[in-house]
């Protein structure tokens, strides 16, 4: 190269000069393992997402053992009113106690299924991201895979060429087709 006044500048890198083929291949090895990382990352956060869907389901098991409190038998929440016993009496020492818990107890309910419905809501949301970013990445990786075989064949028929015409014979039929890219 010196004959032609070309003069290679040191990088200061002790790696081994790649073909172009190796070197795309190298590439797309290190993007599959990228991807990889990032498959792995996908899925912690699908489990992380599972898991926060699972942690409803005792929420939703309270609210039912709130309302399995009150009986199904209405005479046993609100008993018959005694023999000398006034209206104003049974009013206010057995059924509105019994009519407060009960109010409280389906405020209480509503508000879990409001506050389940929204988290439910949000996890869903949540977990479709995930499970799109998950396949985007799974997809890309399959794609690069695919060609980073076919570079592998590429480069197998590079050195099997340069084994058949020589080193120096190929890298000038590739400078002589850089130099003519080029030009066009």
């Amino acid at each position: 190269m010196l004959n032609h006044g070309i003069e290679w500048e040191q990088k200061g890198t002790h790696e081994k000069h790649l073909s172009v083929l190796d070197f795309e291949k190298k590439q797309r090895a290190e993007e599959v393992e990228q991807l990889n990382a990032e498959i792995e990352s996908a899925k912690k956060d699908l489990k992380a997402v599972e898991k926060q869907l699972n942690q409803t389901v005792p929420k939703l098991k309270s609210a039912e053992r709130l309302a399995a409190d009150f009986p199904e038998d209405v005479d046993k929440i609100l008993p018959e009113a005694g023999a000398l016993e006034s209206a104003k009496t049974y009013r206010e020492k057995k059924a509105k106690p019994v009519l407060d818990k009960a109010v409280r107890l389906v405020k209480s309910l509503y508000h879990s299924v409001l506050d389940l419905q929204a988290e439910n809501r949000e996890l869903k949301a949540k977990f479709d991201r995930k499970e799109n970013s998950y396949v985007r990445v799974s997809e890309h990786n399959k794609k690069l895979l695919r060609e980073n075989v076919e570079l592998r064949e590429d480069s197998r028929k590079y050195r099997k060429i340069c084994q058949a015409i020589g080193e120096d014979r190929a890298a000038e039929i590739l400078a002589r087709n850089r130099k003519s890219e080029k030009i066009l």
